[in-house]
């Protein structure tokens, strides 16, 4: 009777409080991303691969915490979080692998601002160490001087 009532308060706890800790991460990857600026997309998904294997080890050492708290009735609260916990690691590693198969095959481009090498994902995106925003497309390019353009503009066609 008493582990059943535990199991479904568990259950509850969980379908409640796990949308809500999702949600405040991210909402503190967009304050961290206010406070710091936004970083290269490579960074970003590792970023997402490190918050997940600290989310599933807290849950983890949080499951054994019940056996410590309760003995032999933690045992439950302990295997689930444990198993939980185990799925987050999993999702760290798949995420990790990602980022580490999108960064084989990003260019790497010299920074223009910092001169250093860095890996560039897609159209547009920023410098791995200084955050610079670079981007390959000359129409997206919008912090060009007006010296820039017209001298670009009063060139003649070759």
């Amino acid at each position: 009777m008493i582990s059943q009532l535990f199991i479904y308060v568990v259950r509850q706890c969980l379908r409640i409080f796990l949308p809500s800790l999702f949600r405040k991460a991210l909402v503190y990857q967009k304050g961290l991303n206010l406070l710091f600026g936004k970083s290269s997309k490579i960074n970003e998904f590792r970023l997402w691969g490190l918050m997940f294997t600290l989310f599933g080890m807290g849950l983890m050492i949080l499951g054994t915490a019940g056996i410590v708290f309760w003995g032999q009735a933690g045992k439950v609260f302990a295997a689930i979080f444990m198993v939980i916990g185990m799925i987050a690691m999993l999702a760290s590693v798949g995420v990790y692998f990602w980022a580490g198969m999108l960064s084989t095959s990003a260019r790497i481009i010299p920074c223009p601002e910092c001169g250093r090498q860095t890996k560039m994902l897609g159209k547009t995106d920023r410098c791995m160490y200084c955050k610079t925003k670079m981007t390959l497309d000359p129409k997206q390019a919008t912090d060009l001087d007006e010296t820039e353009e017209i001298e670009e503009s009063t060139q003649p066609q070759v």
